[in-house]
């Protein structure tokens, strides 16, 4: 049974997935078709179905969770075949930033695994697929300790190419996620070892192996070894015509050469380097790229070059799942500042450097605590038991001795322990319940207003500015009241619920909703252009308007949504005296434009970079400031702002740009 392992990147390293191949013994056997020939065609359909879905899983994700989600229908596979499908659902949905998705389809792929003993061989491919799913999600803890059962279960005639997948993917988690060059180093070696003793080649193992162990080399500093290294990746990706690590390779070559003091001939590879992965696209190996390009400008006196290299290095790891490199383009551009003795705004960089990595540090960090504290307390109930069962004979070798008074003694102290750990236990959860309430809205399940405020100002003020700004939308149910007077509160609370959900379906990992009170939502989102909010406006706008809300007693209501949102920064850039309230203030007046322009509508405002109007008087009158032409106001319909006294008027020149 061969692997068939296709491959994608992920922060800057290879990592290694093999995907499942056709399962024998264990396998759940599908109904028998009435004809050899009809049995024929459908196992051809579904090995067709999952071919298609693991080749959509990098350029496609969204179709191939689509294949995944079809191939899973109930009763449709074999055993085999539903770990399959699962782990391309899972893929995908890791790929498209869905971690909660990811998380899940990992989390059923070992349920089946557990449930239904399979073949070591496929067992090993599941657990590495699982894996790398979690590591997708940001889920480490979990990818390592399913990367180590992938290796414990390698077994049978493909053991040591199993062995060599699982040790390059534990040895990436240490190299990158835990910051331990030195631990990987032992593990690559290991692999290399094991890899050396294989007569046939390694292929697509081979190559992630080297690569990885070249990578791991440049951390610890041995430019030497890592160079014999990149040669055996060079070699192989030339007999599997991979083309995306060649120049990954190249990217290598031009940085070791940079610090070995050959500039020019370092500057030219990077730059011929950078132009192939463009055209490869490879956003992850050209952002690497551009900051090694960076620091080699820096260092041959161009220091304003070297900061346009980085700052678009950084552009391209914006997306998710991308922080490693984000990481290194932000230290390319924060050296190029210095360079340029720009020290204030190499000090703003440093800081949101810094904050970006403690967040990754923080949330790895909780991962770890919540499990290393499952083992304790699993530890902690196995000791308790022991120590009940050796007290229970204790007190049985006592009534024998006929001390009576004794062993009630010892029985009451034990029963009032127990009620005090009982006690405890109770009010541990107890408050573990009132401090989720404190965060949660109770009838939606969202986050509440509270949290969400103390979020916004933890996390919103983090945002870069330019063309991509933080965007805040606050959206409100049209004609709520009528909707509780007409069929009760509880249809109300119905119409909220259902709400929540199909707005909720809309929204990235990184995207923050909240219900906001009453019949109002607010969402938050990271890095939008103007025309993405637009978009966001509109799909929050359809999805409420798409179906009607089914009632108690088969009626059902229509809703629709006005909805205004604003940018932040602004006008493009943080000032001191700019915080994300007055967003806020912007977008509710937004909304209210929205109300009185006939509702079922959305208006949005955003800064043009004059910041000549101060913003307060923007958020008096925002058309004022777009006649000024420090304000763009788009709207899906001409814009109506309601006077002083109340009338509503529509400045034409001010309605902007529609969607």
């Amino acid at each position: 049974m061969k692997p068939f392992p296709p491959h994608r990147l992920a922060r800057g390293a290879l990592l290694a997935l093999a995907l499942l191949g056709v399962a024998r013994a264990g396998e759940a056997i599908p109904a028998v078709p009435a004809t050899a020939a009809a049995a024929a065609a459908s196992r051809a359909e579904t090995d067709a179905a999952l071919a298609r879905c693991f080749s959509l899983q990098r350029s496609q994700p969204a179709e191939a969770m689509r294949v995944a989600e079809a191939l899973l229908r109930p009763g449709t596979l074999g055993l085999a075949d539903e770990i399959k499908a699962q782990s391309c659902l899972g893929m995908a949905s890791g790929i498209s930033g869905d971690a909660a998705g990811a998380a899940k389809a990992a989390g059923r792929m070992q349920q089946l695994l557990a449930d239904h003993p399979m073949p070591p061989g496929f067992t090993m491919r599941a657990l590495s697929n699982a894996g790398a799913i979690e590591q997708l999600a940001g889920h480490i803890h979990a990818a390592l300790e399913l990367y180590r059962r992938s290796y414990d279960a390698a077994e049978g005639e493909d053991k040591a190419r199993n062995e060599i997948a699982a040790l390059t993917n534990i040895a990436s988690i240490h190299s990158e996620a835990l910051g331990d060059p030195g631990g990987a180093e032992s593990l690559y070696r290991q692999a290399v070892s094991i890899a050396a003793a294989i007569d046939e080649p390694l292929g697509q193992n081979g190559m992630l192996l080297h690569y990885n162990h070249a990578l791991n080399l440049e951390r610890l500093g041995h430019d030497a070894e890592a160079s014999r290294a990149l040669d055996a990746v060079l070699a192989l990706a030339a007999q599997e015509h991979n083309q995306l690590l060649r120049w990954r390779v190249a990217s290598e070559r031009g940085a070791i050469a940079a610090r070995a003091g050959k500039r020019a001939q370092a500057a030219a590879l990077l730059v011929r380097t950078r132009q192939a992965q463009h055209q490869l696209a490879d956003p992850s190996g050209e952002s690497t790229t551009l900051s090694h390009l960076s620091q080699v400008q820096r260092a041959a006196g161009q220091p304003q070059a070297a900061l346009s290299s980085a700052l678009e290095a950084e552009h391209l790891a914006s997306a998710p799942g991308f922080e490693h490199e984000r990481l290194r383009a932000m230290q390319a551009e924060v050296a190029a500042l210095k360079a340029l003795g720009n020290f204030e705004r190499a000090l703003a960089v440093e800081d949101r450097a810094t904050r970006l990595e403690t967040r990754r540090l923080r949330e790895f960090n909780l991962e770890g605590l919540a499990r290393l504290q499952a083992r304790q307390r699993e530890a902690r109930g196995e000791r308790e038991m022991a120590e009940l069962r050796h007290q229970s004979q204790m007190q049985e070798l006592k009534l024998r001795d006929s001390r009576l008074l004794r062993d009630a003694s010892i029985i009451a102290v034990a029963v009032l322990a127990a009620l005090g750990a009982l006690f405890m236990l109770l009010q541990h959860r107890n408050n573990r319940s009132l401090r989720r309430l404190s965060r949660q809205d109770t009838l939606t399940g969202l986050m509440n207003r509270r949290a969400a405020m103390v979020r916004m100002a933890a996390e919103l003020d983090e945002t870069p500015g330019g063309s991509a700004r933080g965007v805040v939308l606050l959206a409100d149910v049209d004609h709520f009241k009528s909707i509780n007077d007409r069929h009760g509160h509880d249809a109300g609370d119905r119409v909220l619920t259902a709400l929540s959900e199909r707005m909720r379906s809309l929204c990235r990992r990184q995207d923050m909703l909240a219900r906001w009170g009453g019949e109002e939502f607010m969402l938050a989102c990271p890095q939008l252009t103007l025309a993405e909010a637009q978009a966001v406006a509109e799909r929050l706008r359809s999805v409420a308007t798409a179906t009607p809300v089914a009632l108690a007693g088969g009626s059902h209501v229509n809703l629709t949504l006005s909805i205004g949102f604003a940018a932040f920064p602004f006008h493009g850039e943080v000032l001191a005296r700019e915080s994300w309230q007055d967003t806020l203030q912007l977008a509710d007046a937004a909304l209210y434009a929205a109300k009185s322009s006939g509702r079922d509508t959305w208006v949005g405002l955003w800064g043009s970079g004059d910041r000549g109007v101060p913003l307060d008087e923007v958020i008096a009158a925002p058309e004022r400031a777009a006649a000024a032409g420090a304000v763009t106001i788009v709207g899906l319909r001409p814009v109506r702002w309601p006077d002083r006294d109340g009338q509503d008027q529509v400045p034409a020149e001010l309605a902007g740009p529609r969607a």
